[in-house]
């Protein structure tokens, strides 16, 4: 039997490939490594694009639903800088209260109360989801300090769902989002990105500004399919002004959330005149492509 000569896990201790690793390598007595679940994802893409020697730097837009991050809370919405094996993590989404565990990530009218939860109108607006006892014990969870955070992408799509009416309970993890896809992609395209379109006002990583446009286009009765698009549209041109105030012309892409196909052709379509896009090629953008993350983040020594 070959004894391996070391172990990468994932940052998250709970993960069961990271109990796994840890107990082969207290089996066979050799050295075990940790790597951040999204930097092993920004790590996948750069290596299926033969990025890791680049001295351009290259912007990485990494979203997704869950990975543990370095200060301990829930990233999903993150955005990296990398050039010649130095990657770092720049800016991310607003984060937000993450509460109920499982939960979270199940039933997307929890995401969509946490995301309302500082405002007595917005609050008031998703109350009907729950009944009076669910309510004020999720209200109570909502309101303790210290609570886990989260930027998580994925999360805010769920949250956005539920808002507009699509989905409150998922069946399976990411059905929410699946079905906010659906609905933008009633509309086609024909929507101007470059005018009107999109959310102004939430274009700058703040998630409670893009929850409280989307209320207003609800409370306006605003087709269900347009506030879905623009809510699509508008996580494009957070990723070009972020782009271009960085002054990146490579951007590559991973996470998820990168399962989403017209969020991948609009971003080909408005942004790949004015930089190079990088995608993922043999593997997909979900955490299937993990595992090489890690093998290509430890063997190119990046930090």
């Amino acid at each position: 039997m070959t004894k391996p000569e070391a172990v990468i896990y994932d940052k998250h201790p709970q993960y069961f490939s990271s109990v796994k690793g840890k107990e082969l390598a207290n089996e066979y007595n050799i050295q075990s490594f940790e790597v951040q679940h999204h930097k092993a994802h920004f790590a996948a893409v750069l290596g299926e694009n033969g990025l890791i020697t680049s001295l351009e730097s290259v912007l990485g837009v990494i979203w997704d639903g869950v990975g543990l991050g370095d200060d301990n809370e829930i990233w999903g919405g993150e955005f990296f800088s990398y050039q010649n094996r130095a990657m770092t993590r720049i800016y991310h989404f607003d984060y937000f209260t993450q509460i109920a565990f499982d939960k979270f990530a199940m039933e997307p009218r929890i995401p969509a109360l946490s995301l309302c939860f500082e405002s007595d109108k917005t609050q008031d607006f998703v109350k009907r989801k729950f009944t009076a006892i669910e309510f004020k014990n999720y209200c109570l969870l909502l309101s303790k300090e210290n609570s886990l955070q989260t930027s998580s992408v994925g999360r805010l799509f769920d949250a956005v769902a539920s808002l507009i009416g699509i989905a409150d309970i998922n069946s399976f993890e990411g059905e929410a989002a699946m079905k906010l896809e659906n609905e933008a992609l009633k509309c086609g395209v024909e929507l101007d990105f470059n005018k009107s379109h999109y959310y102004k006002e939430a274009t700058c990583l703040s998630t409670k500004n893009i929850i409280n446009e989307i209320i207003k286009d609800v409370l306006a009765s605003e087709n269900k399919s347009v506030i879905a698009l623009k809510f699509h549209y508008t996580l494009i041109k957070i990723i070009e002004n972020i782009a271009d105030k960085q002054n990146f012309r490579s951007i590559a892409f991973s996470g998820g959330v990168f399962q989403n196909v017209l969020l991948v052709d609009l971003l080909q379509e408005h942004l790949s005149q004015k930089f190079k896009l990088y995608f993922h090629k043999q593997l997909s953008p979900n955490d299937e492509n993990i595992s090489y993350g890690q093998l290509v983040y430890l063997e190119n020594n990046i930090n």
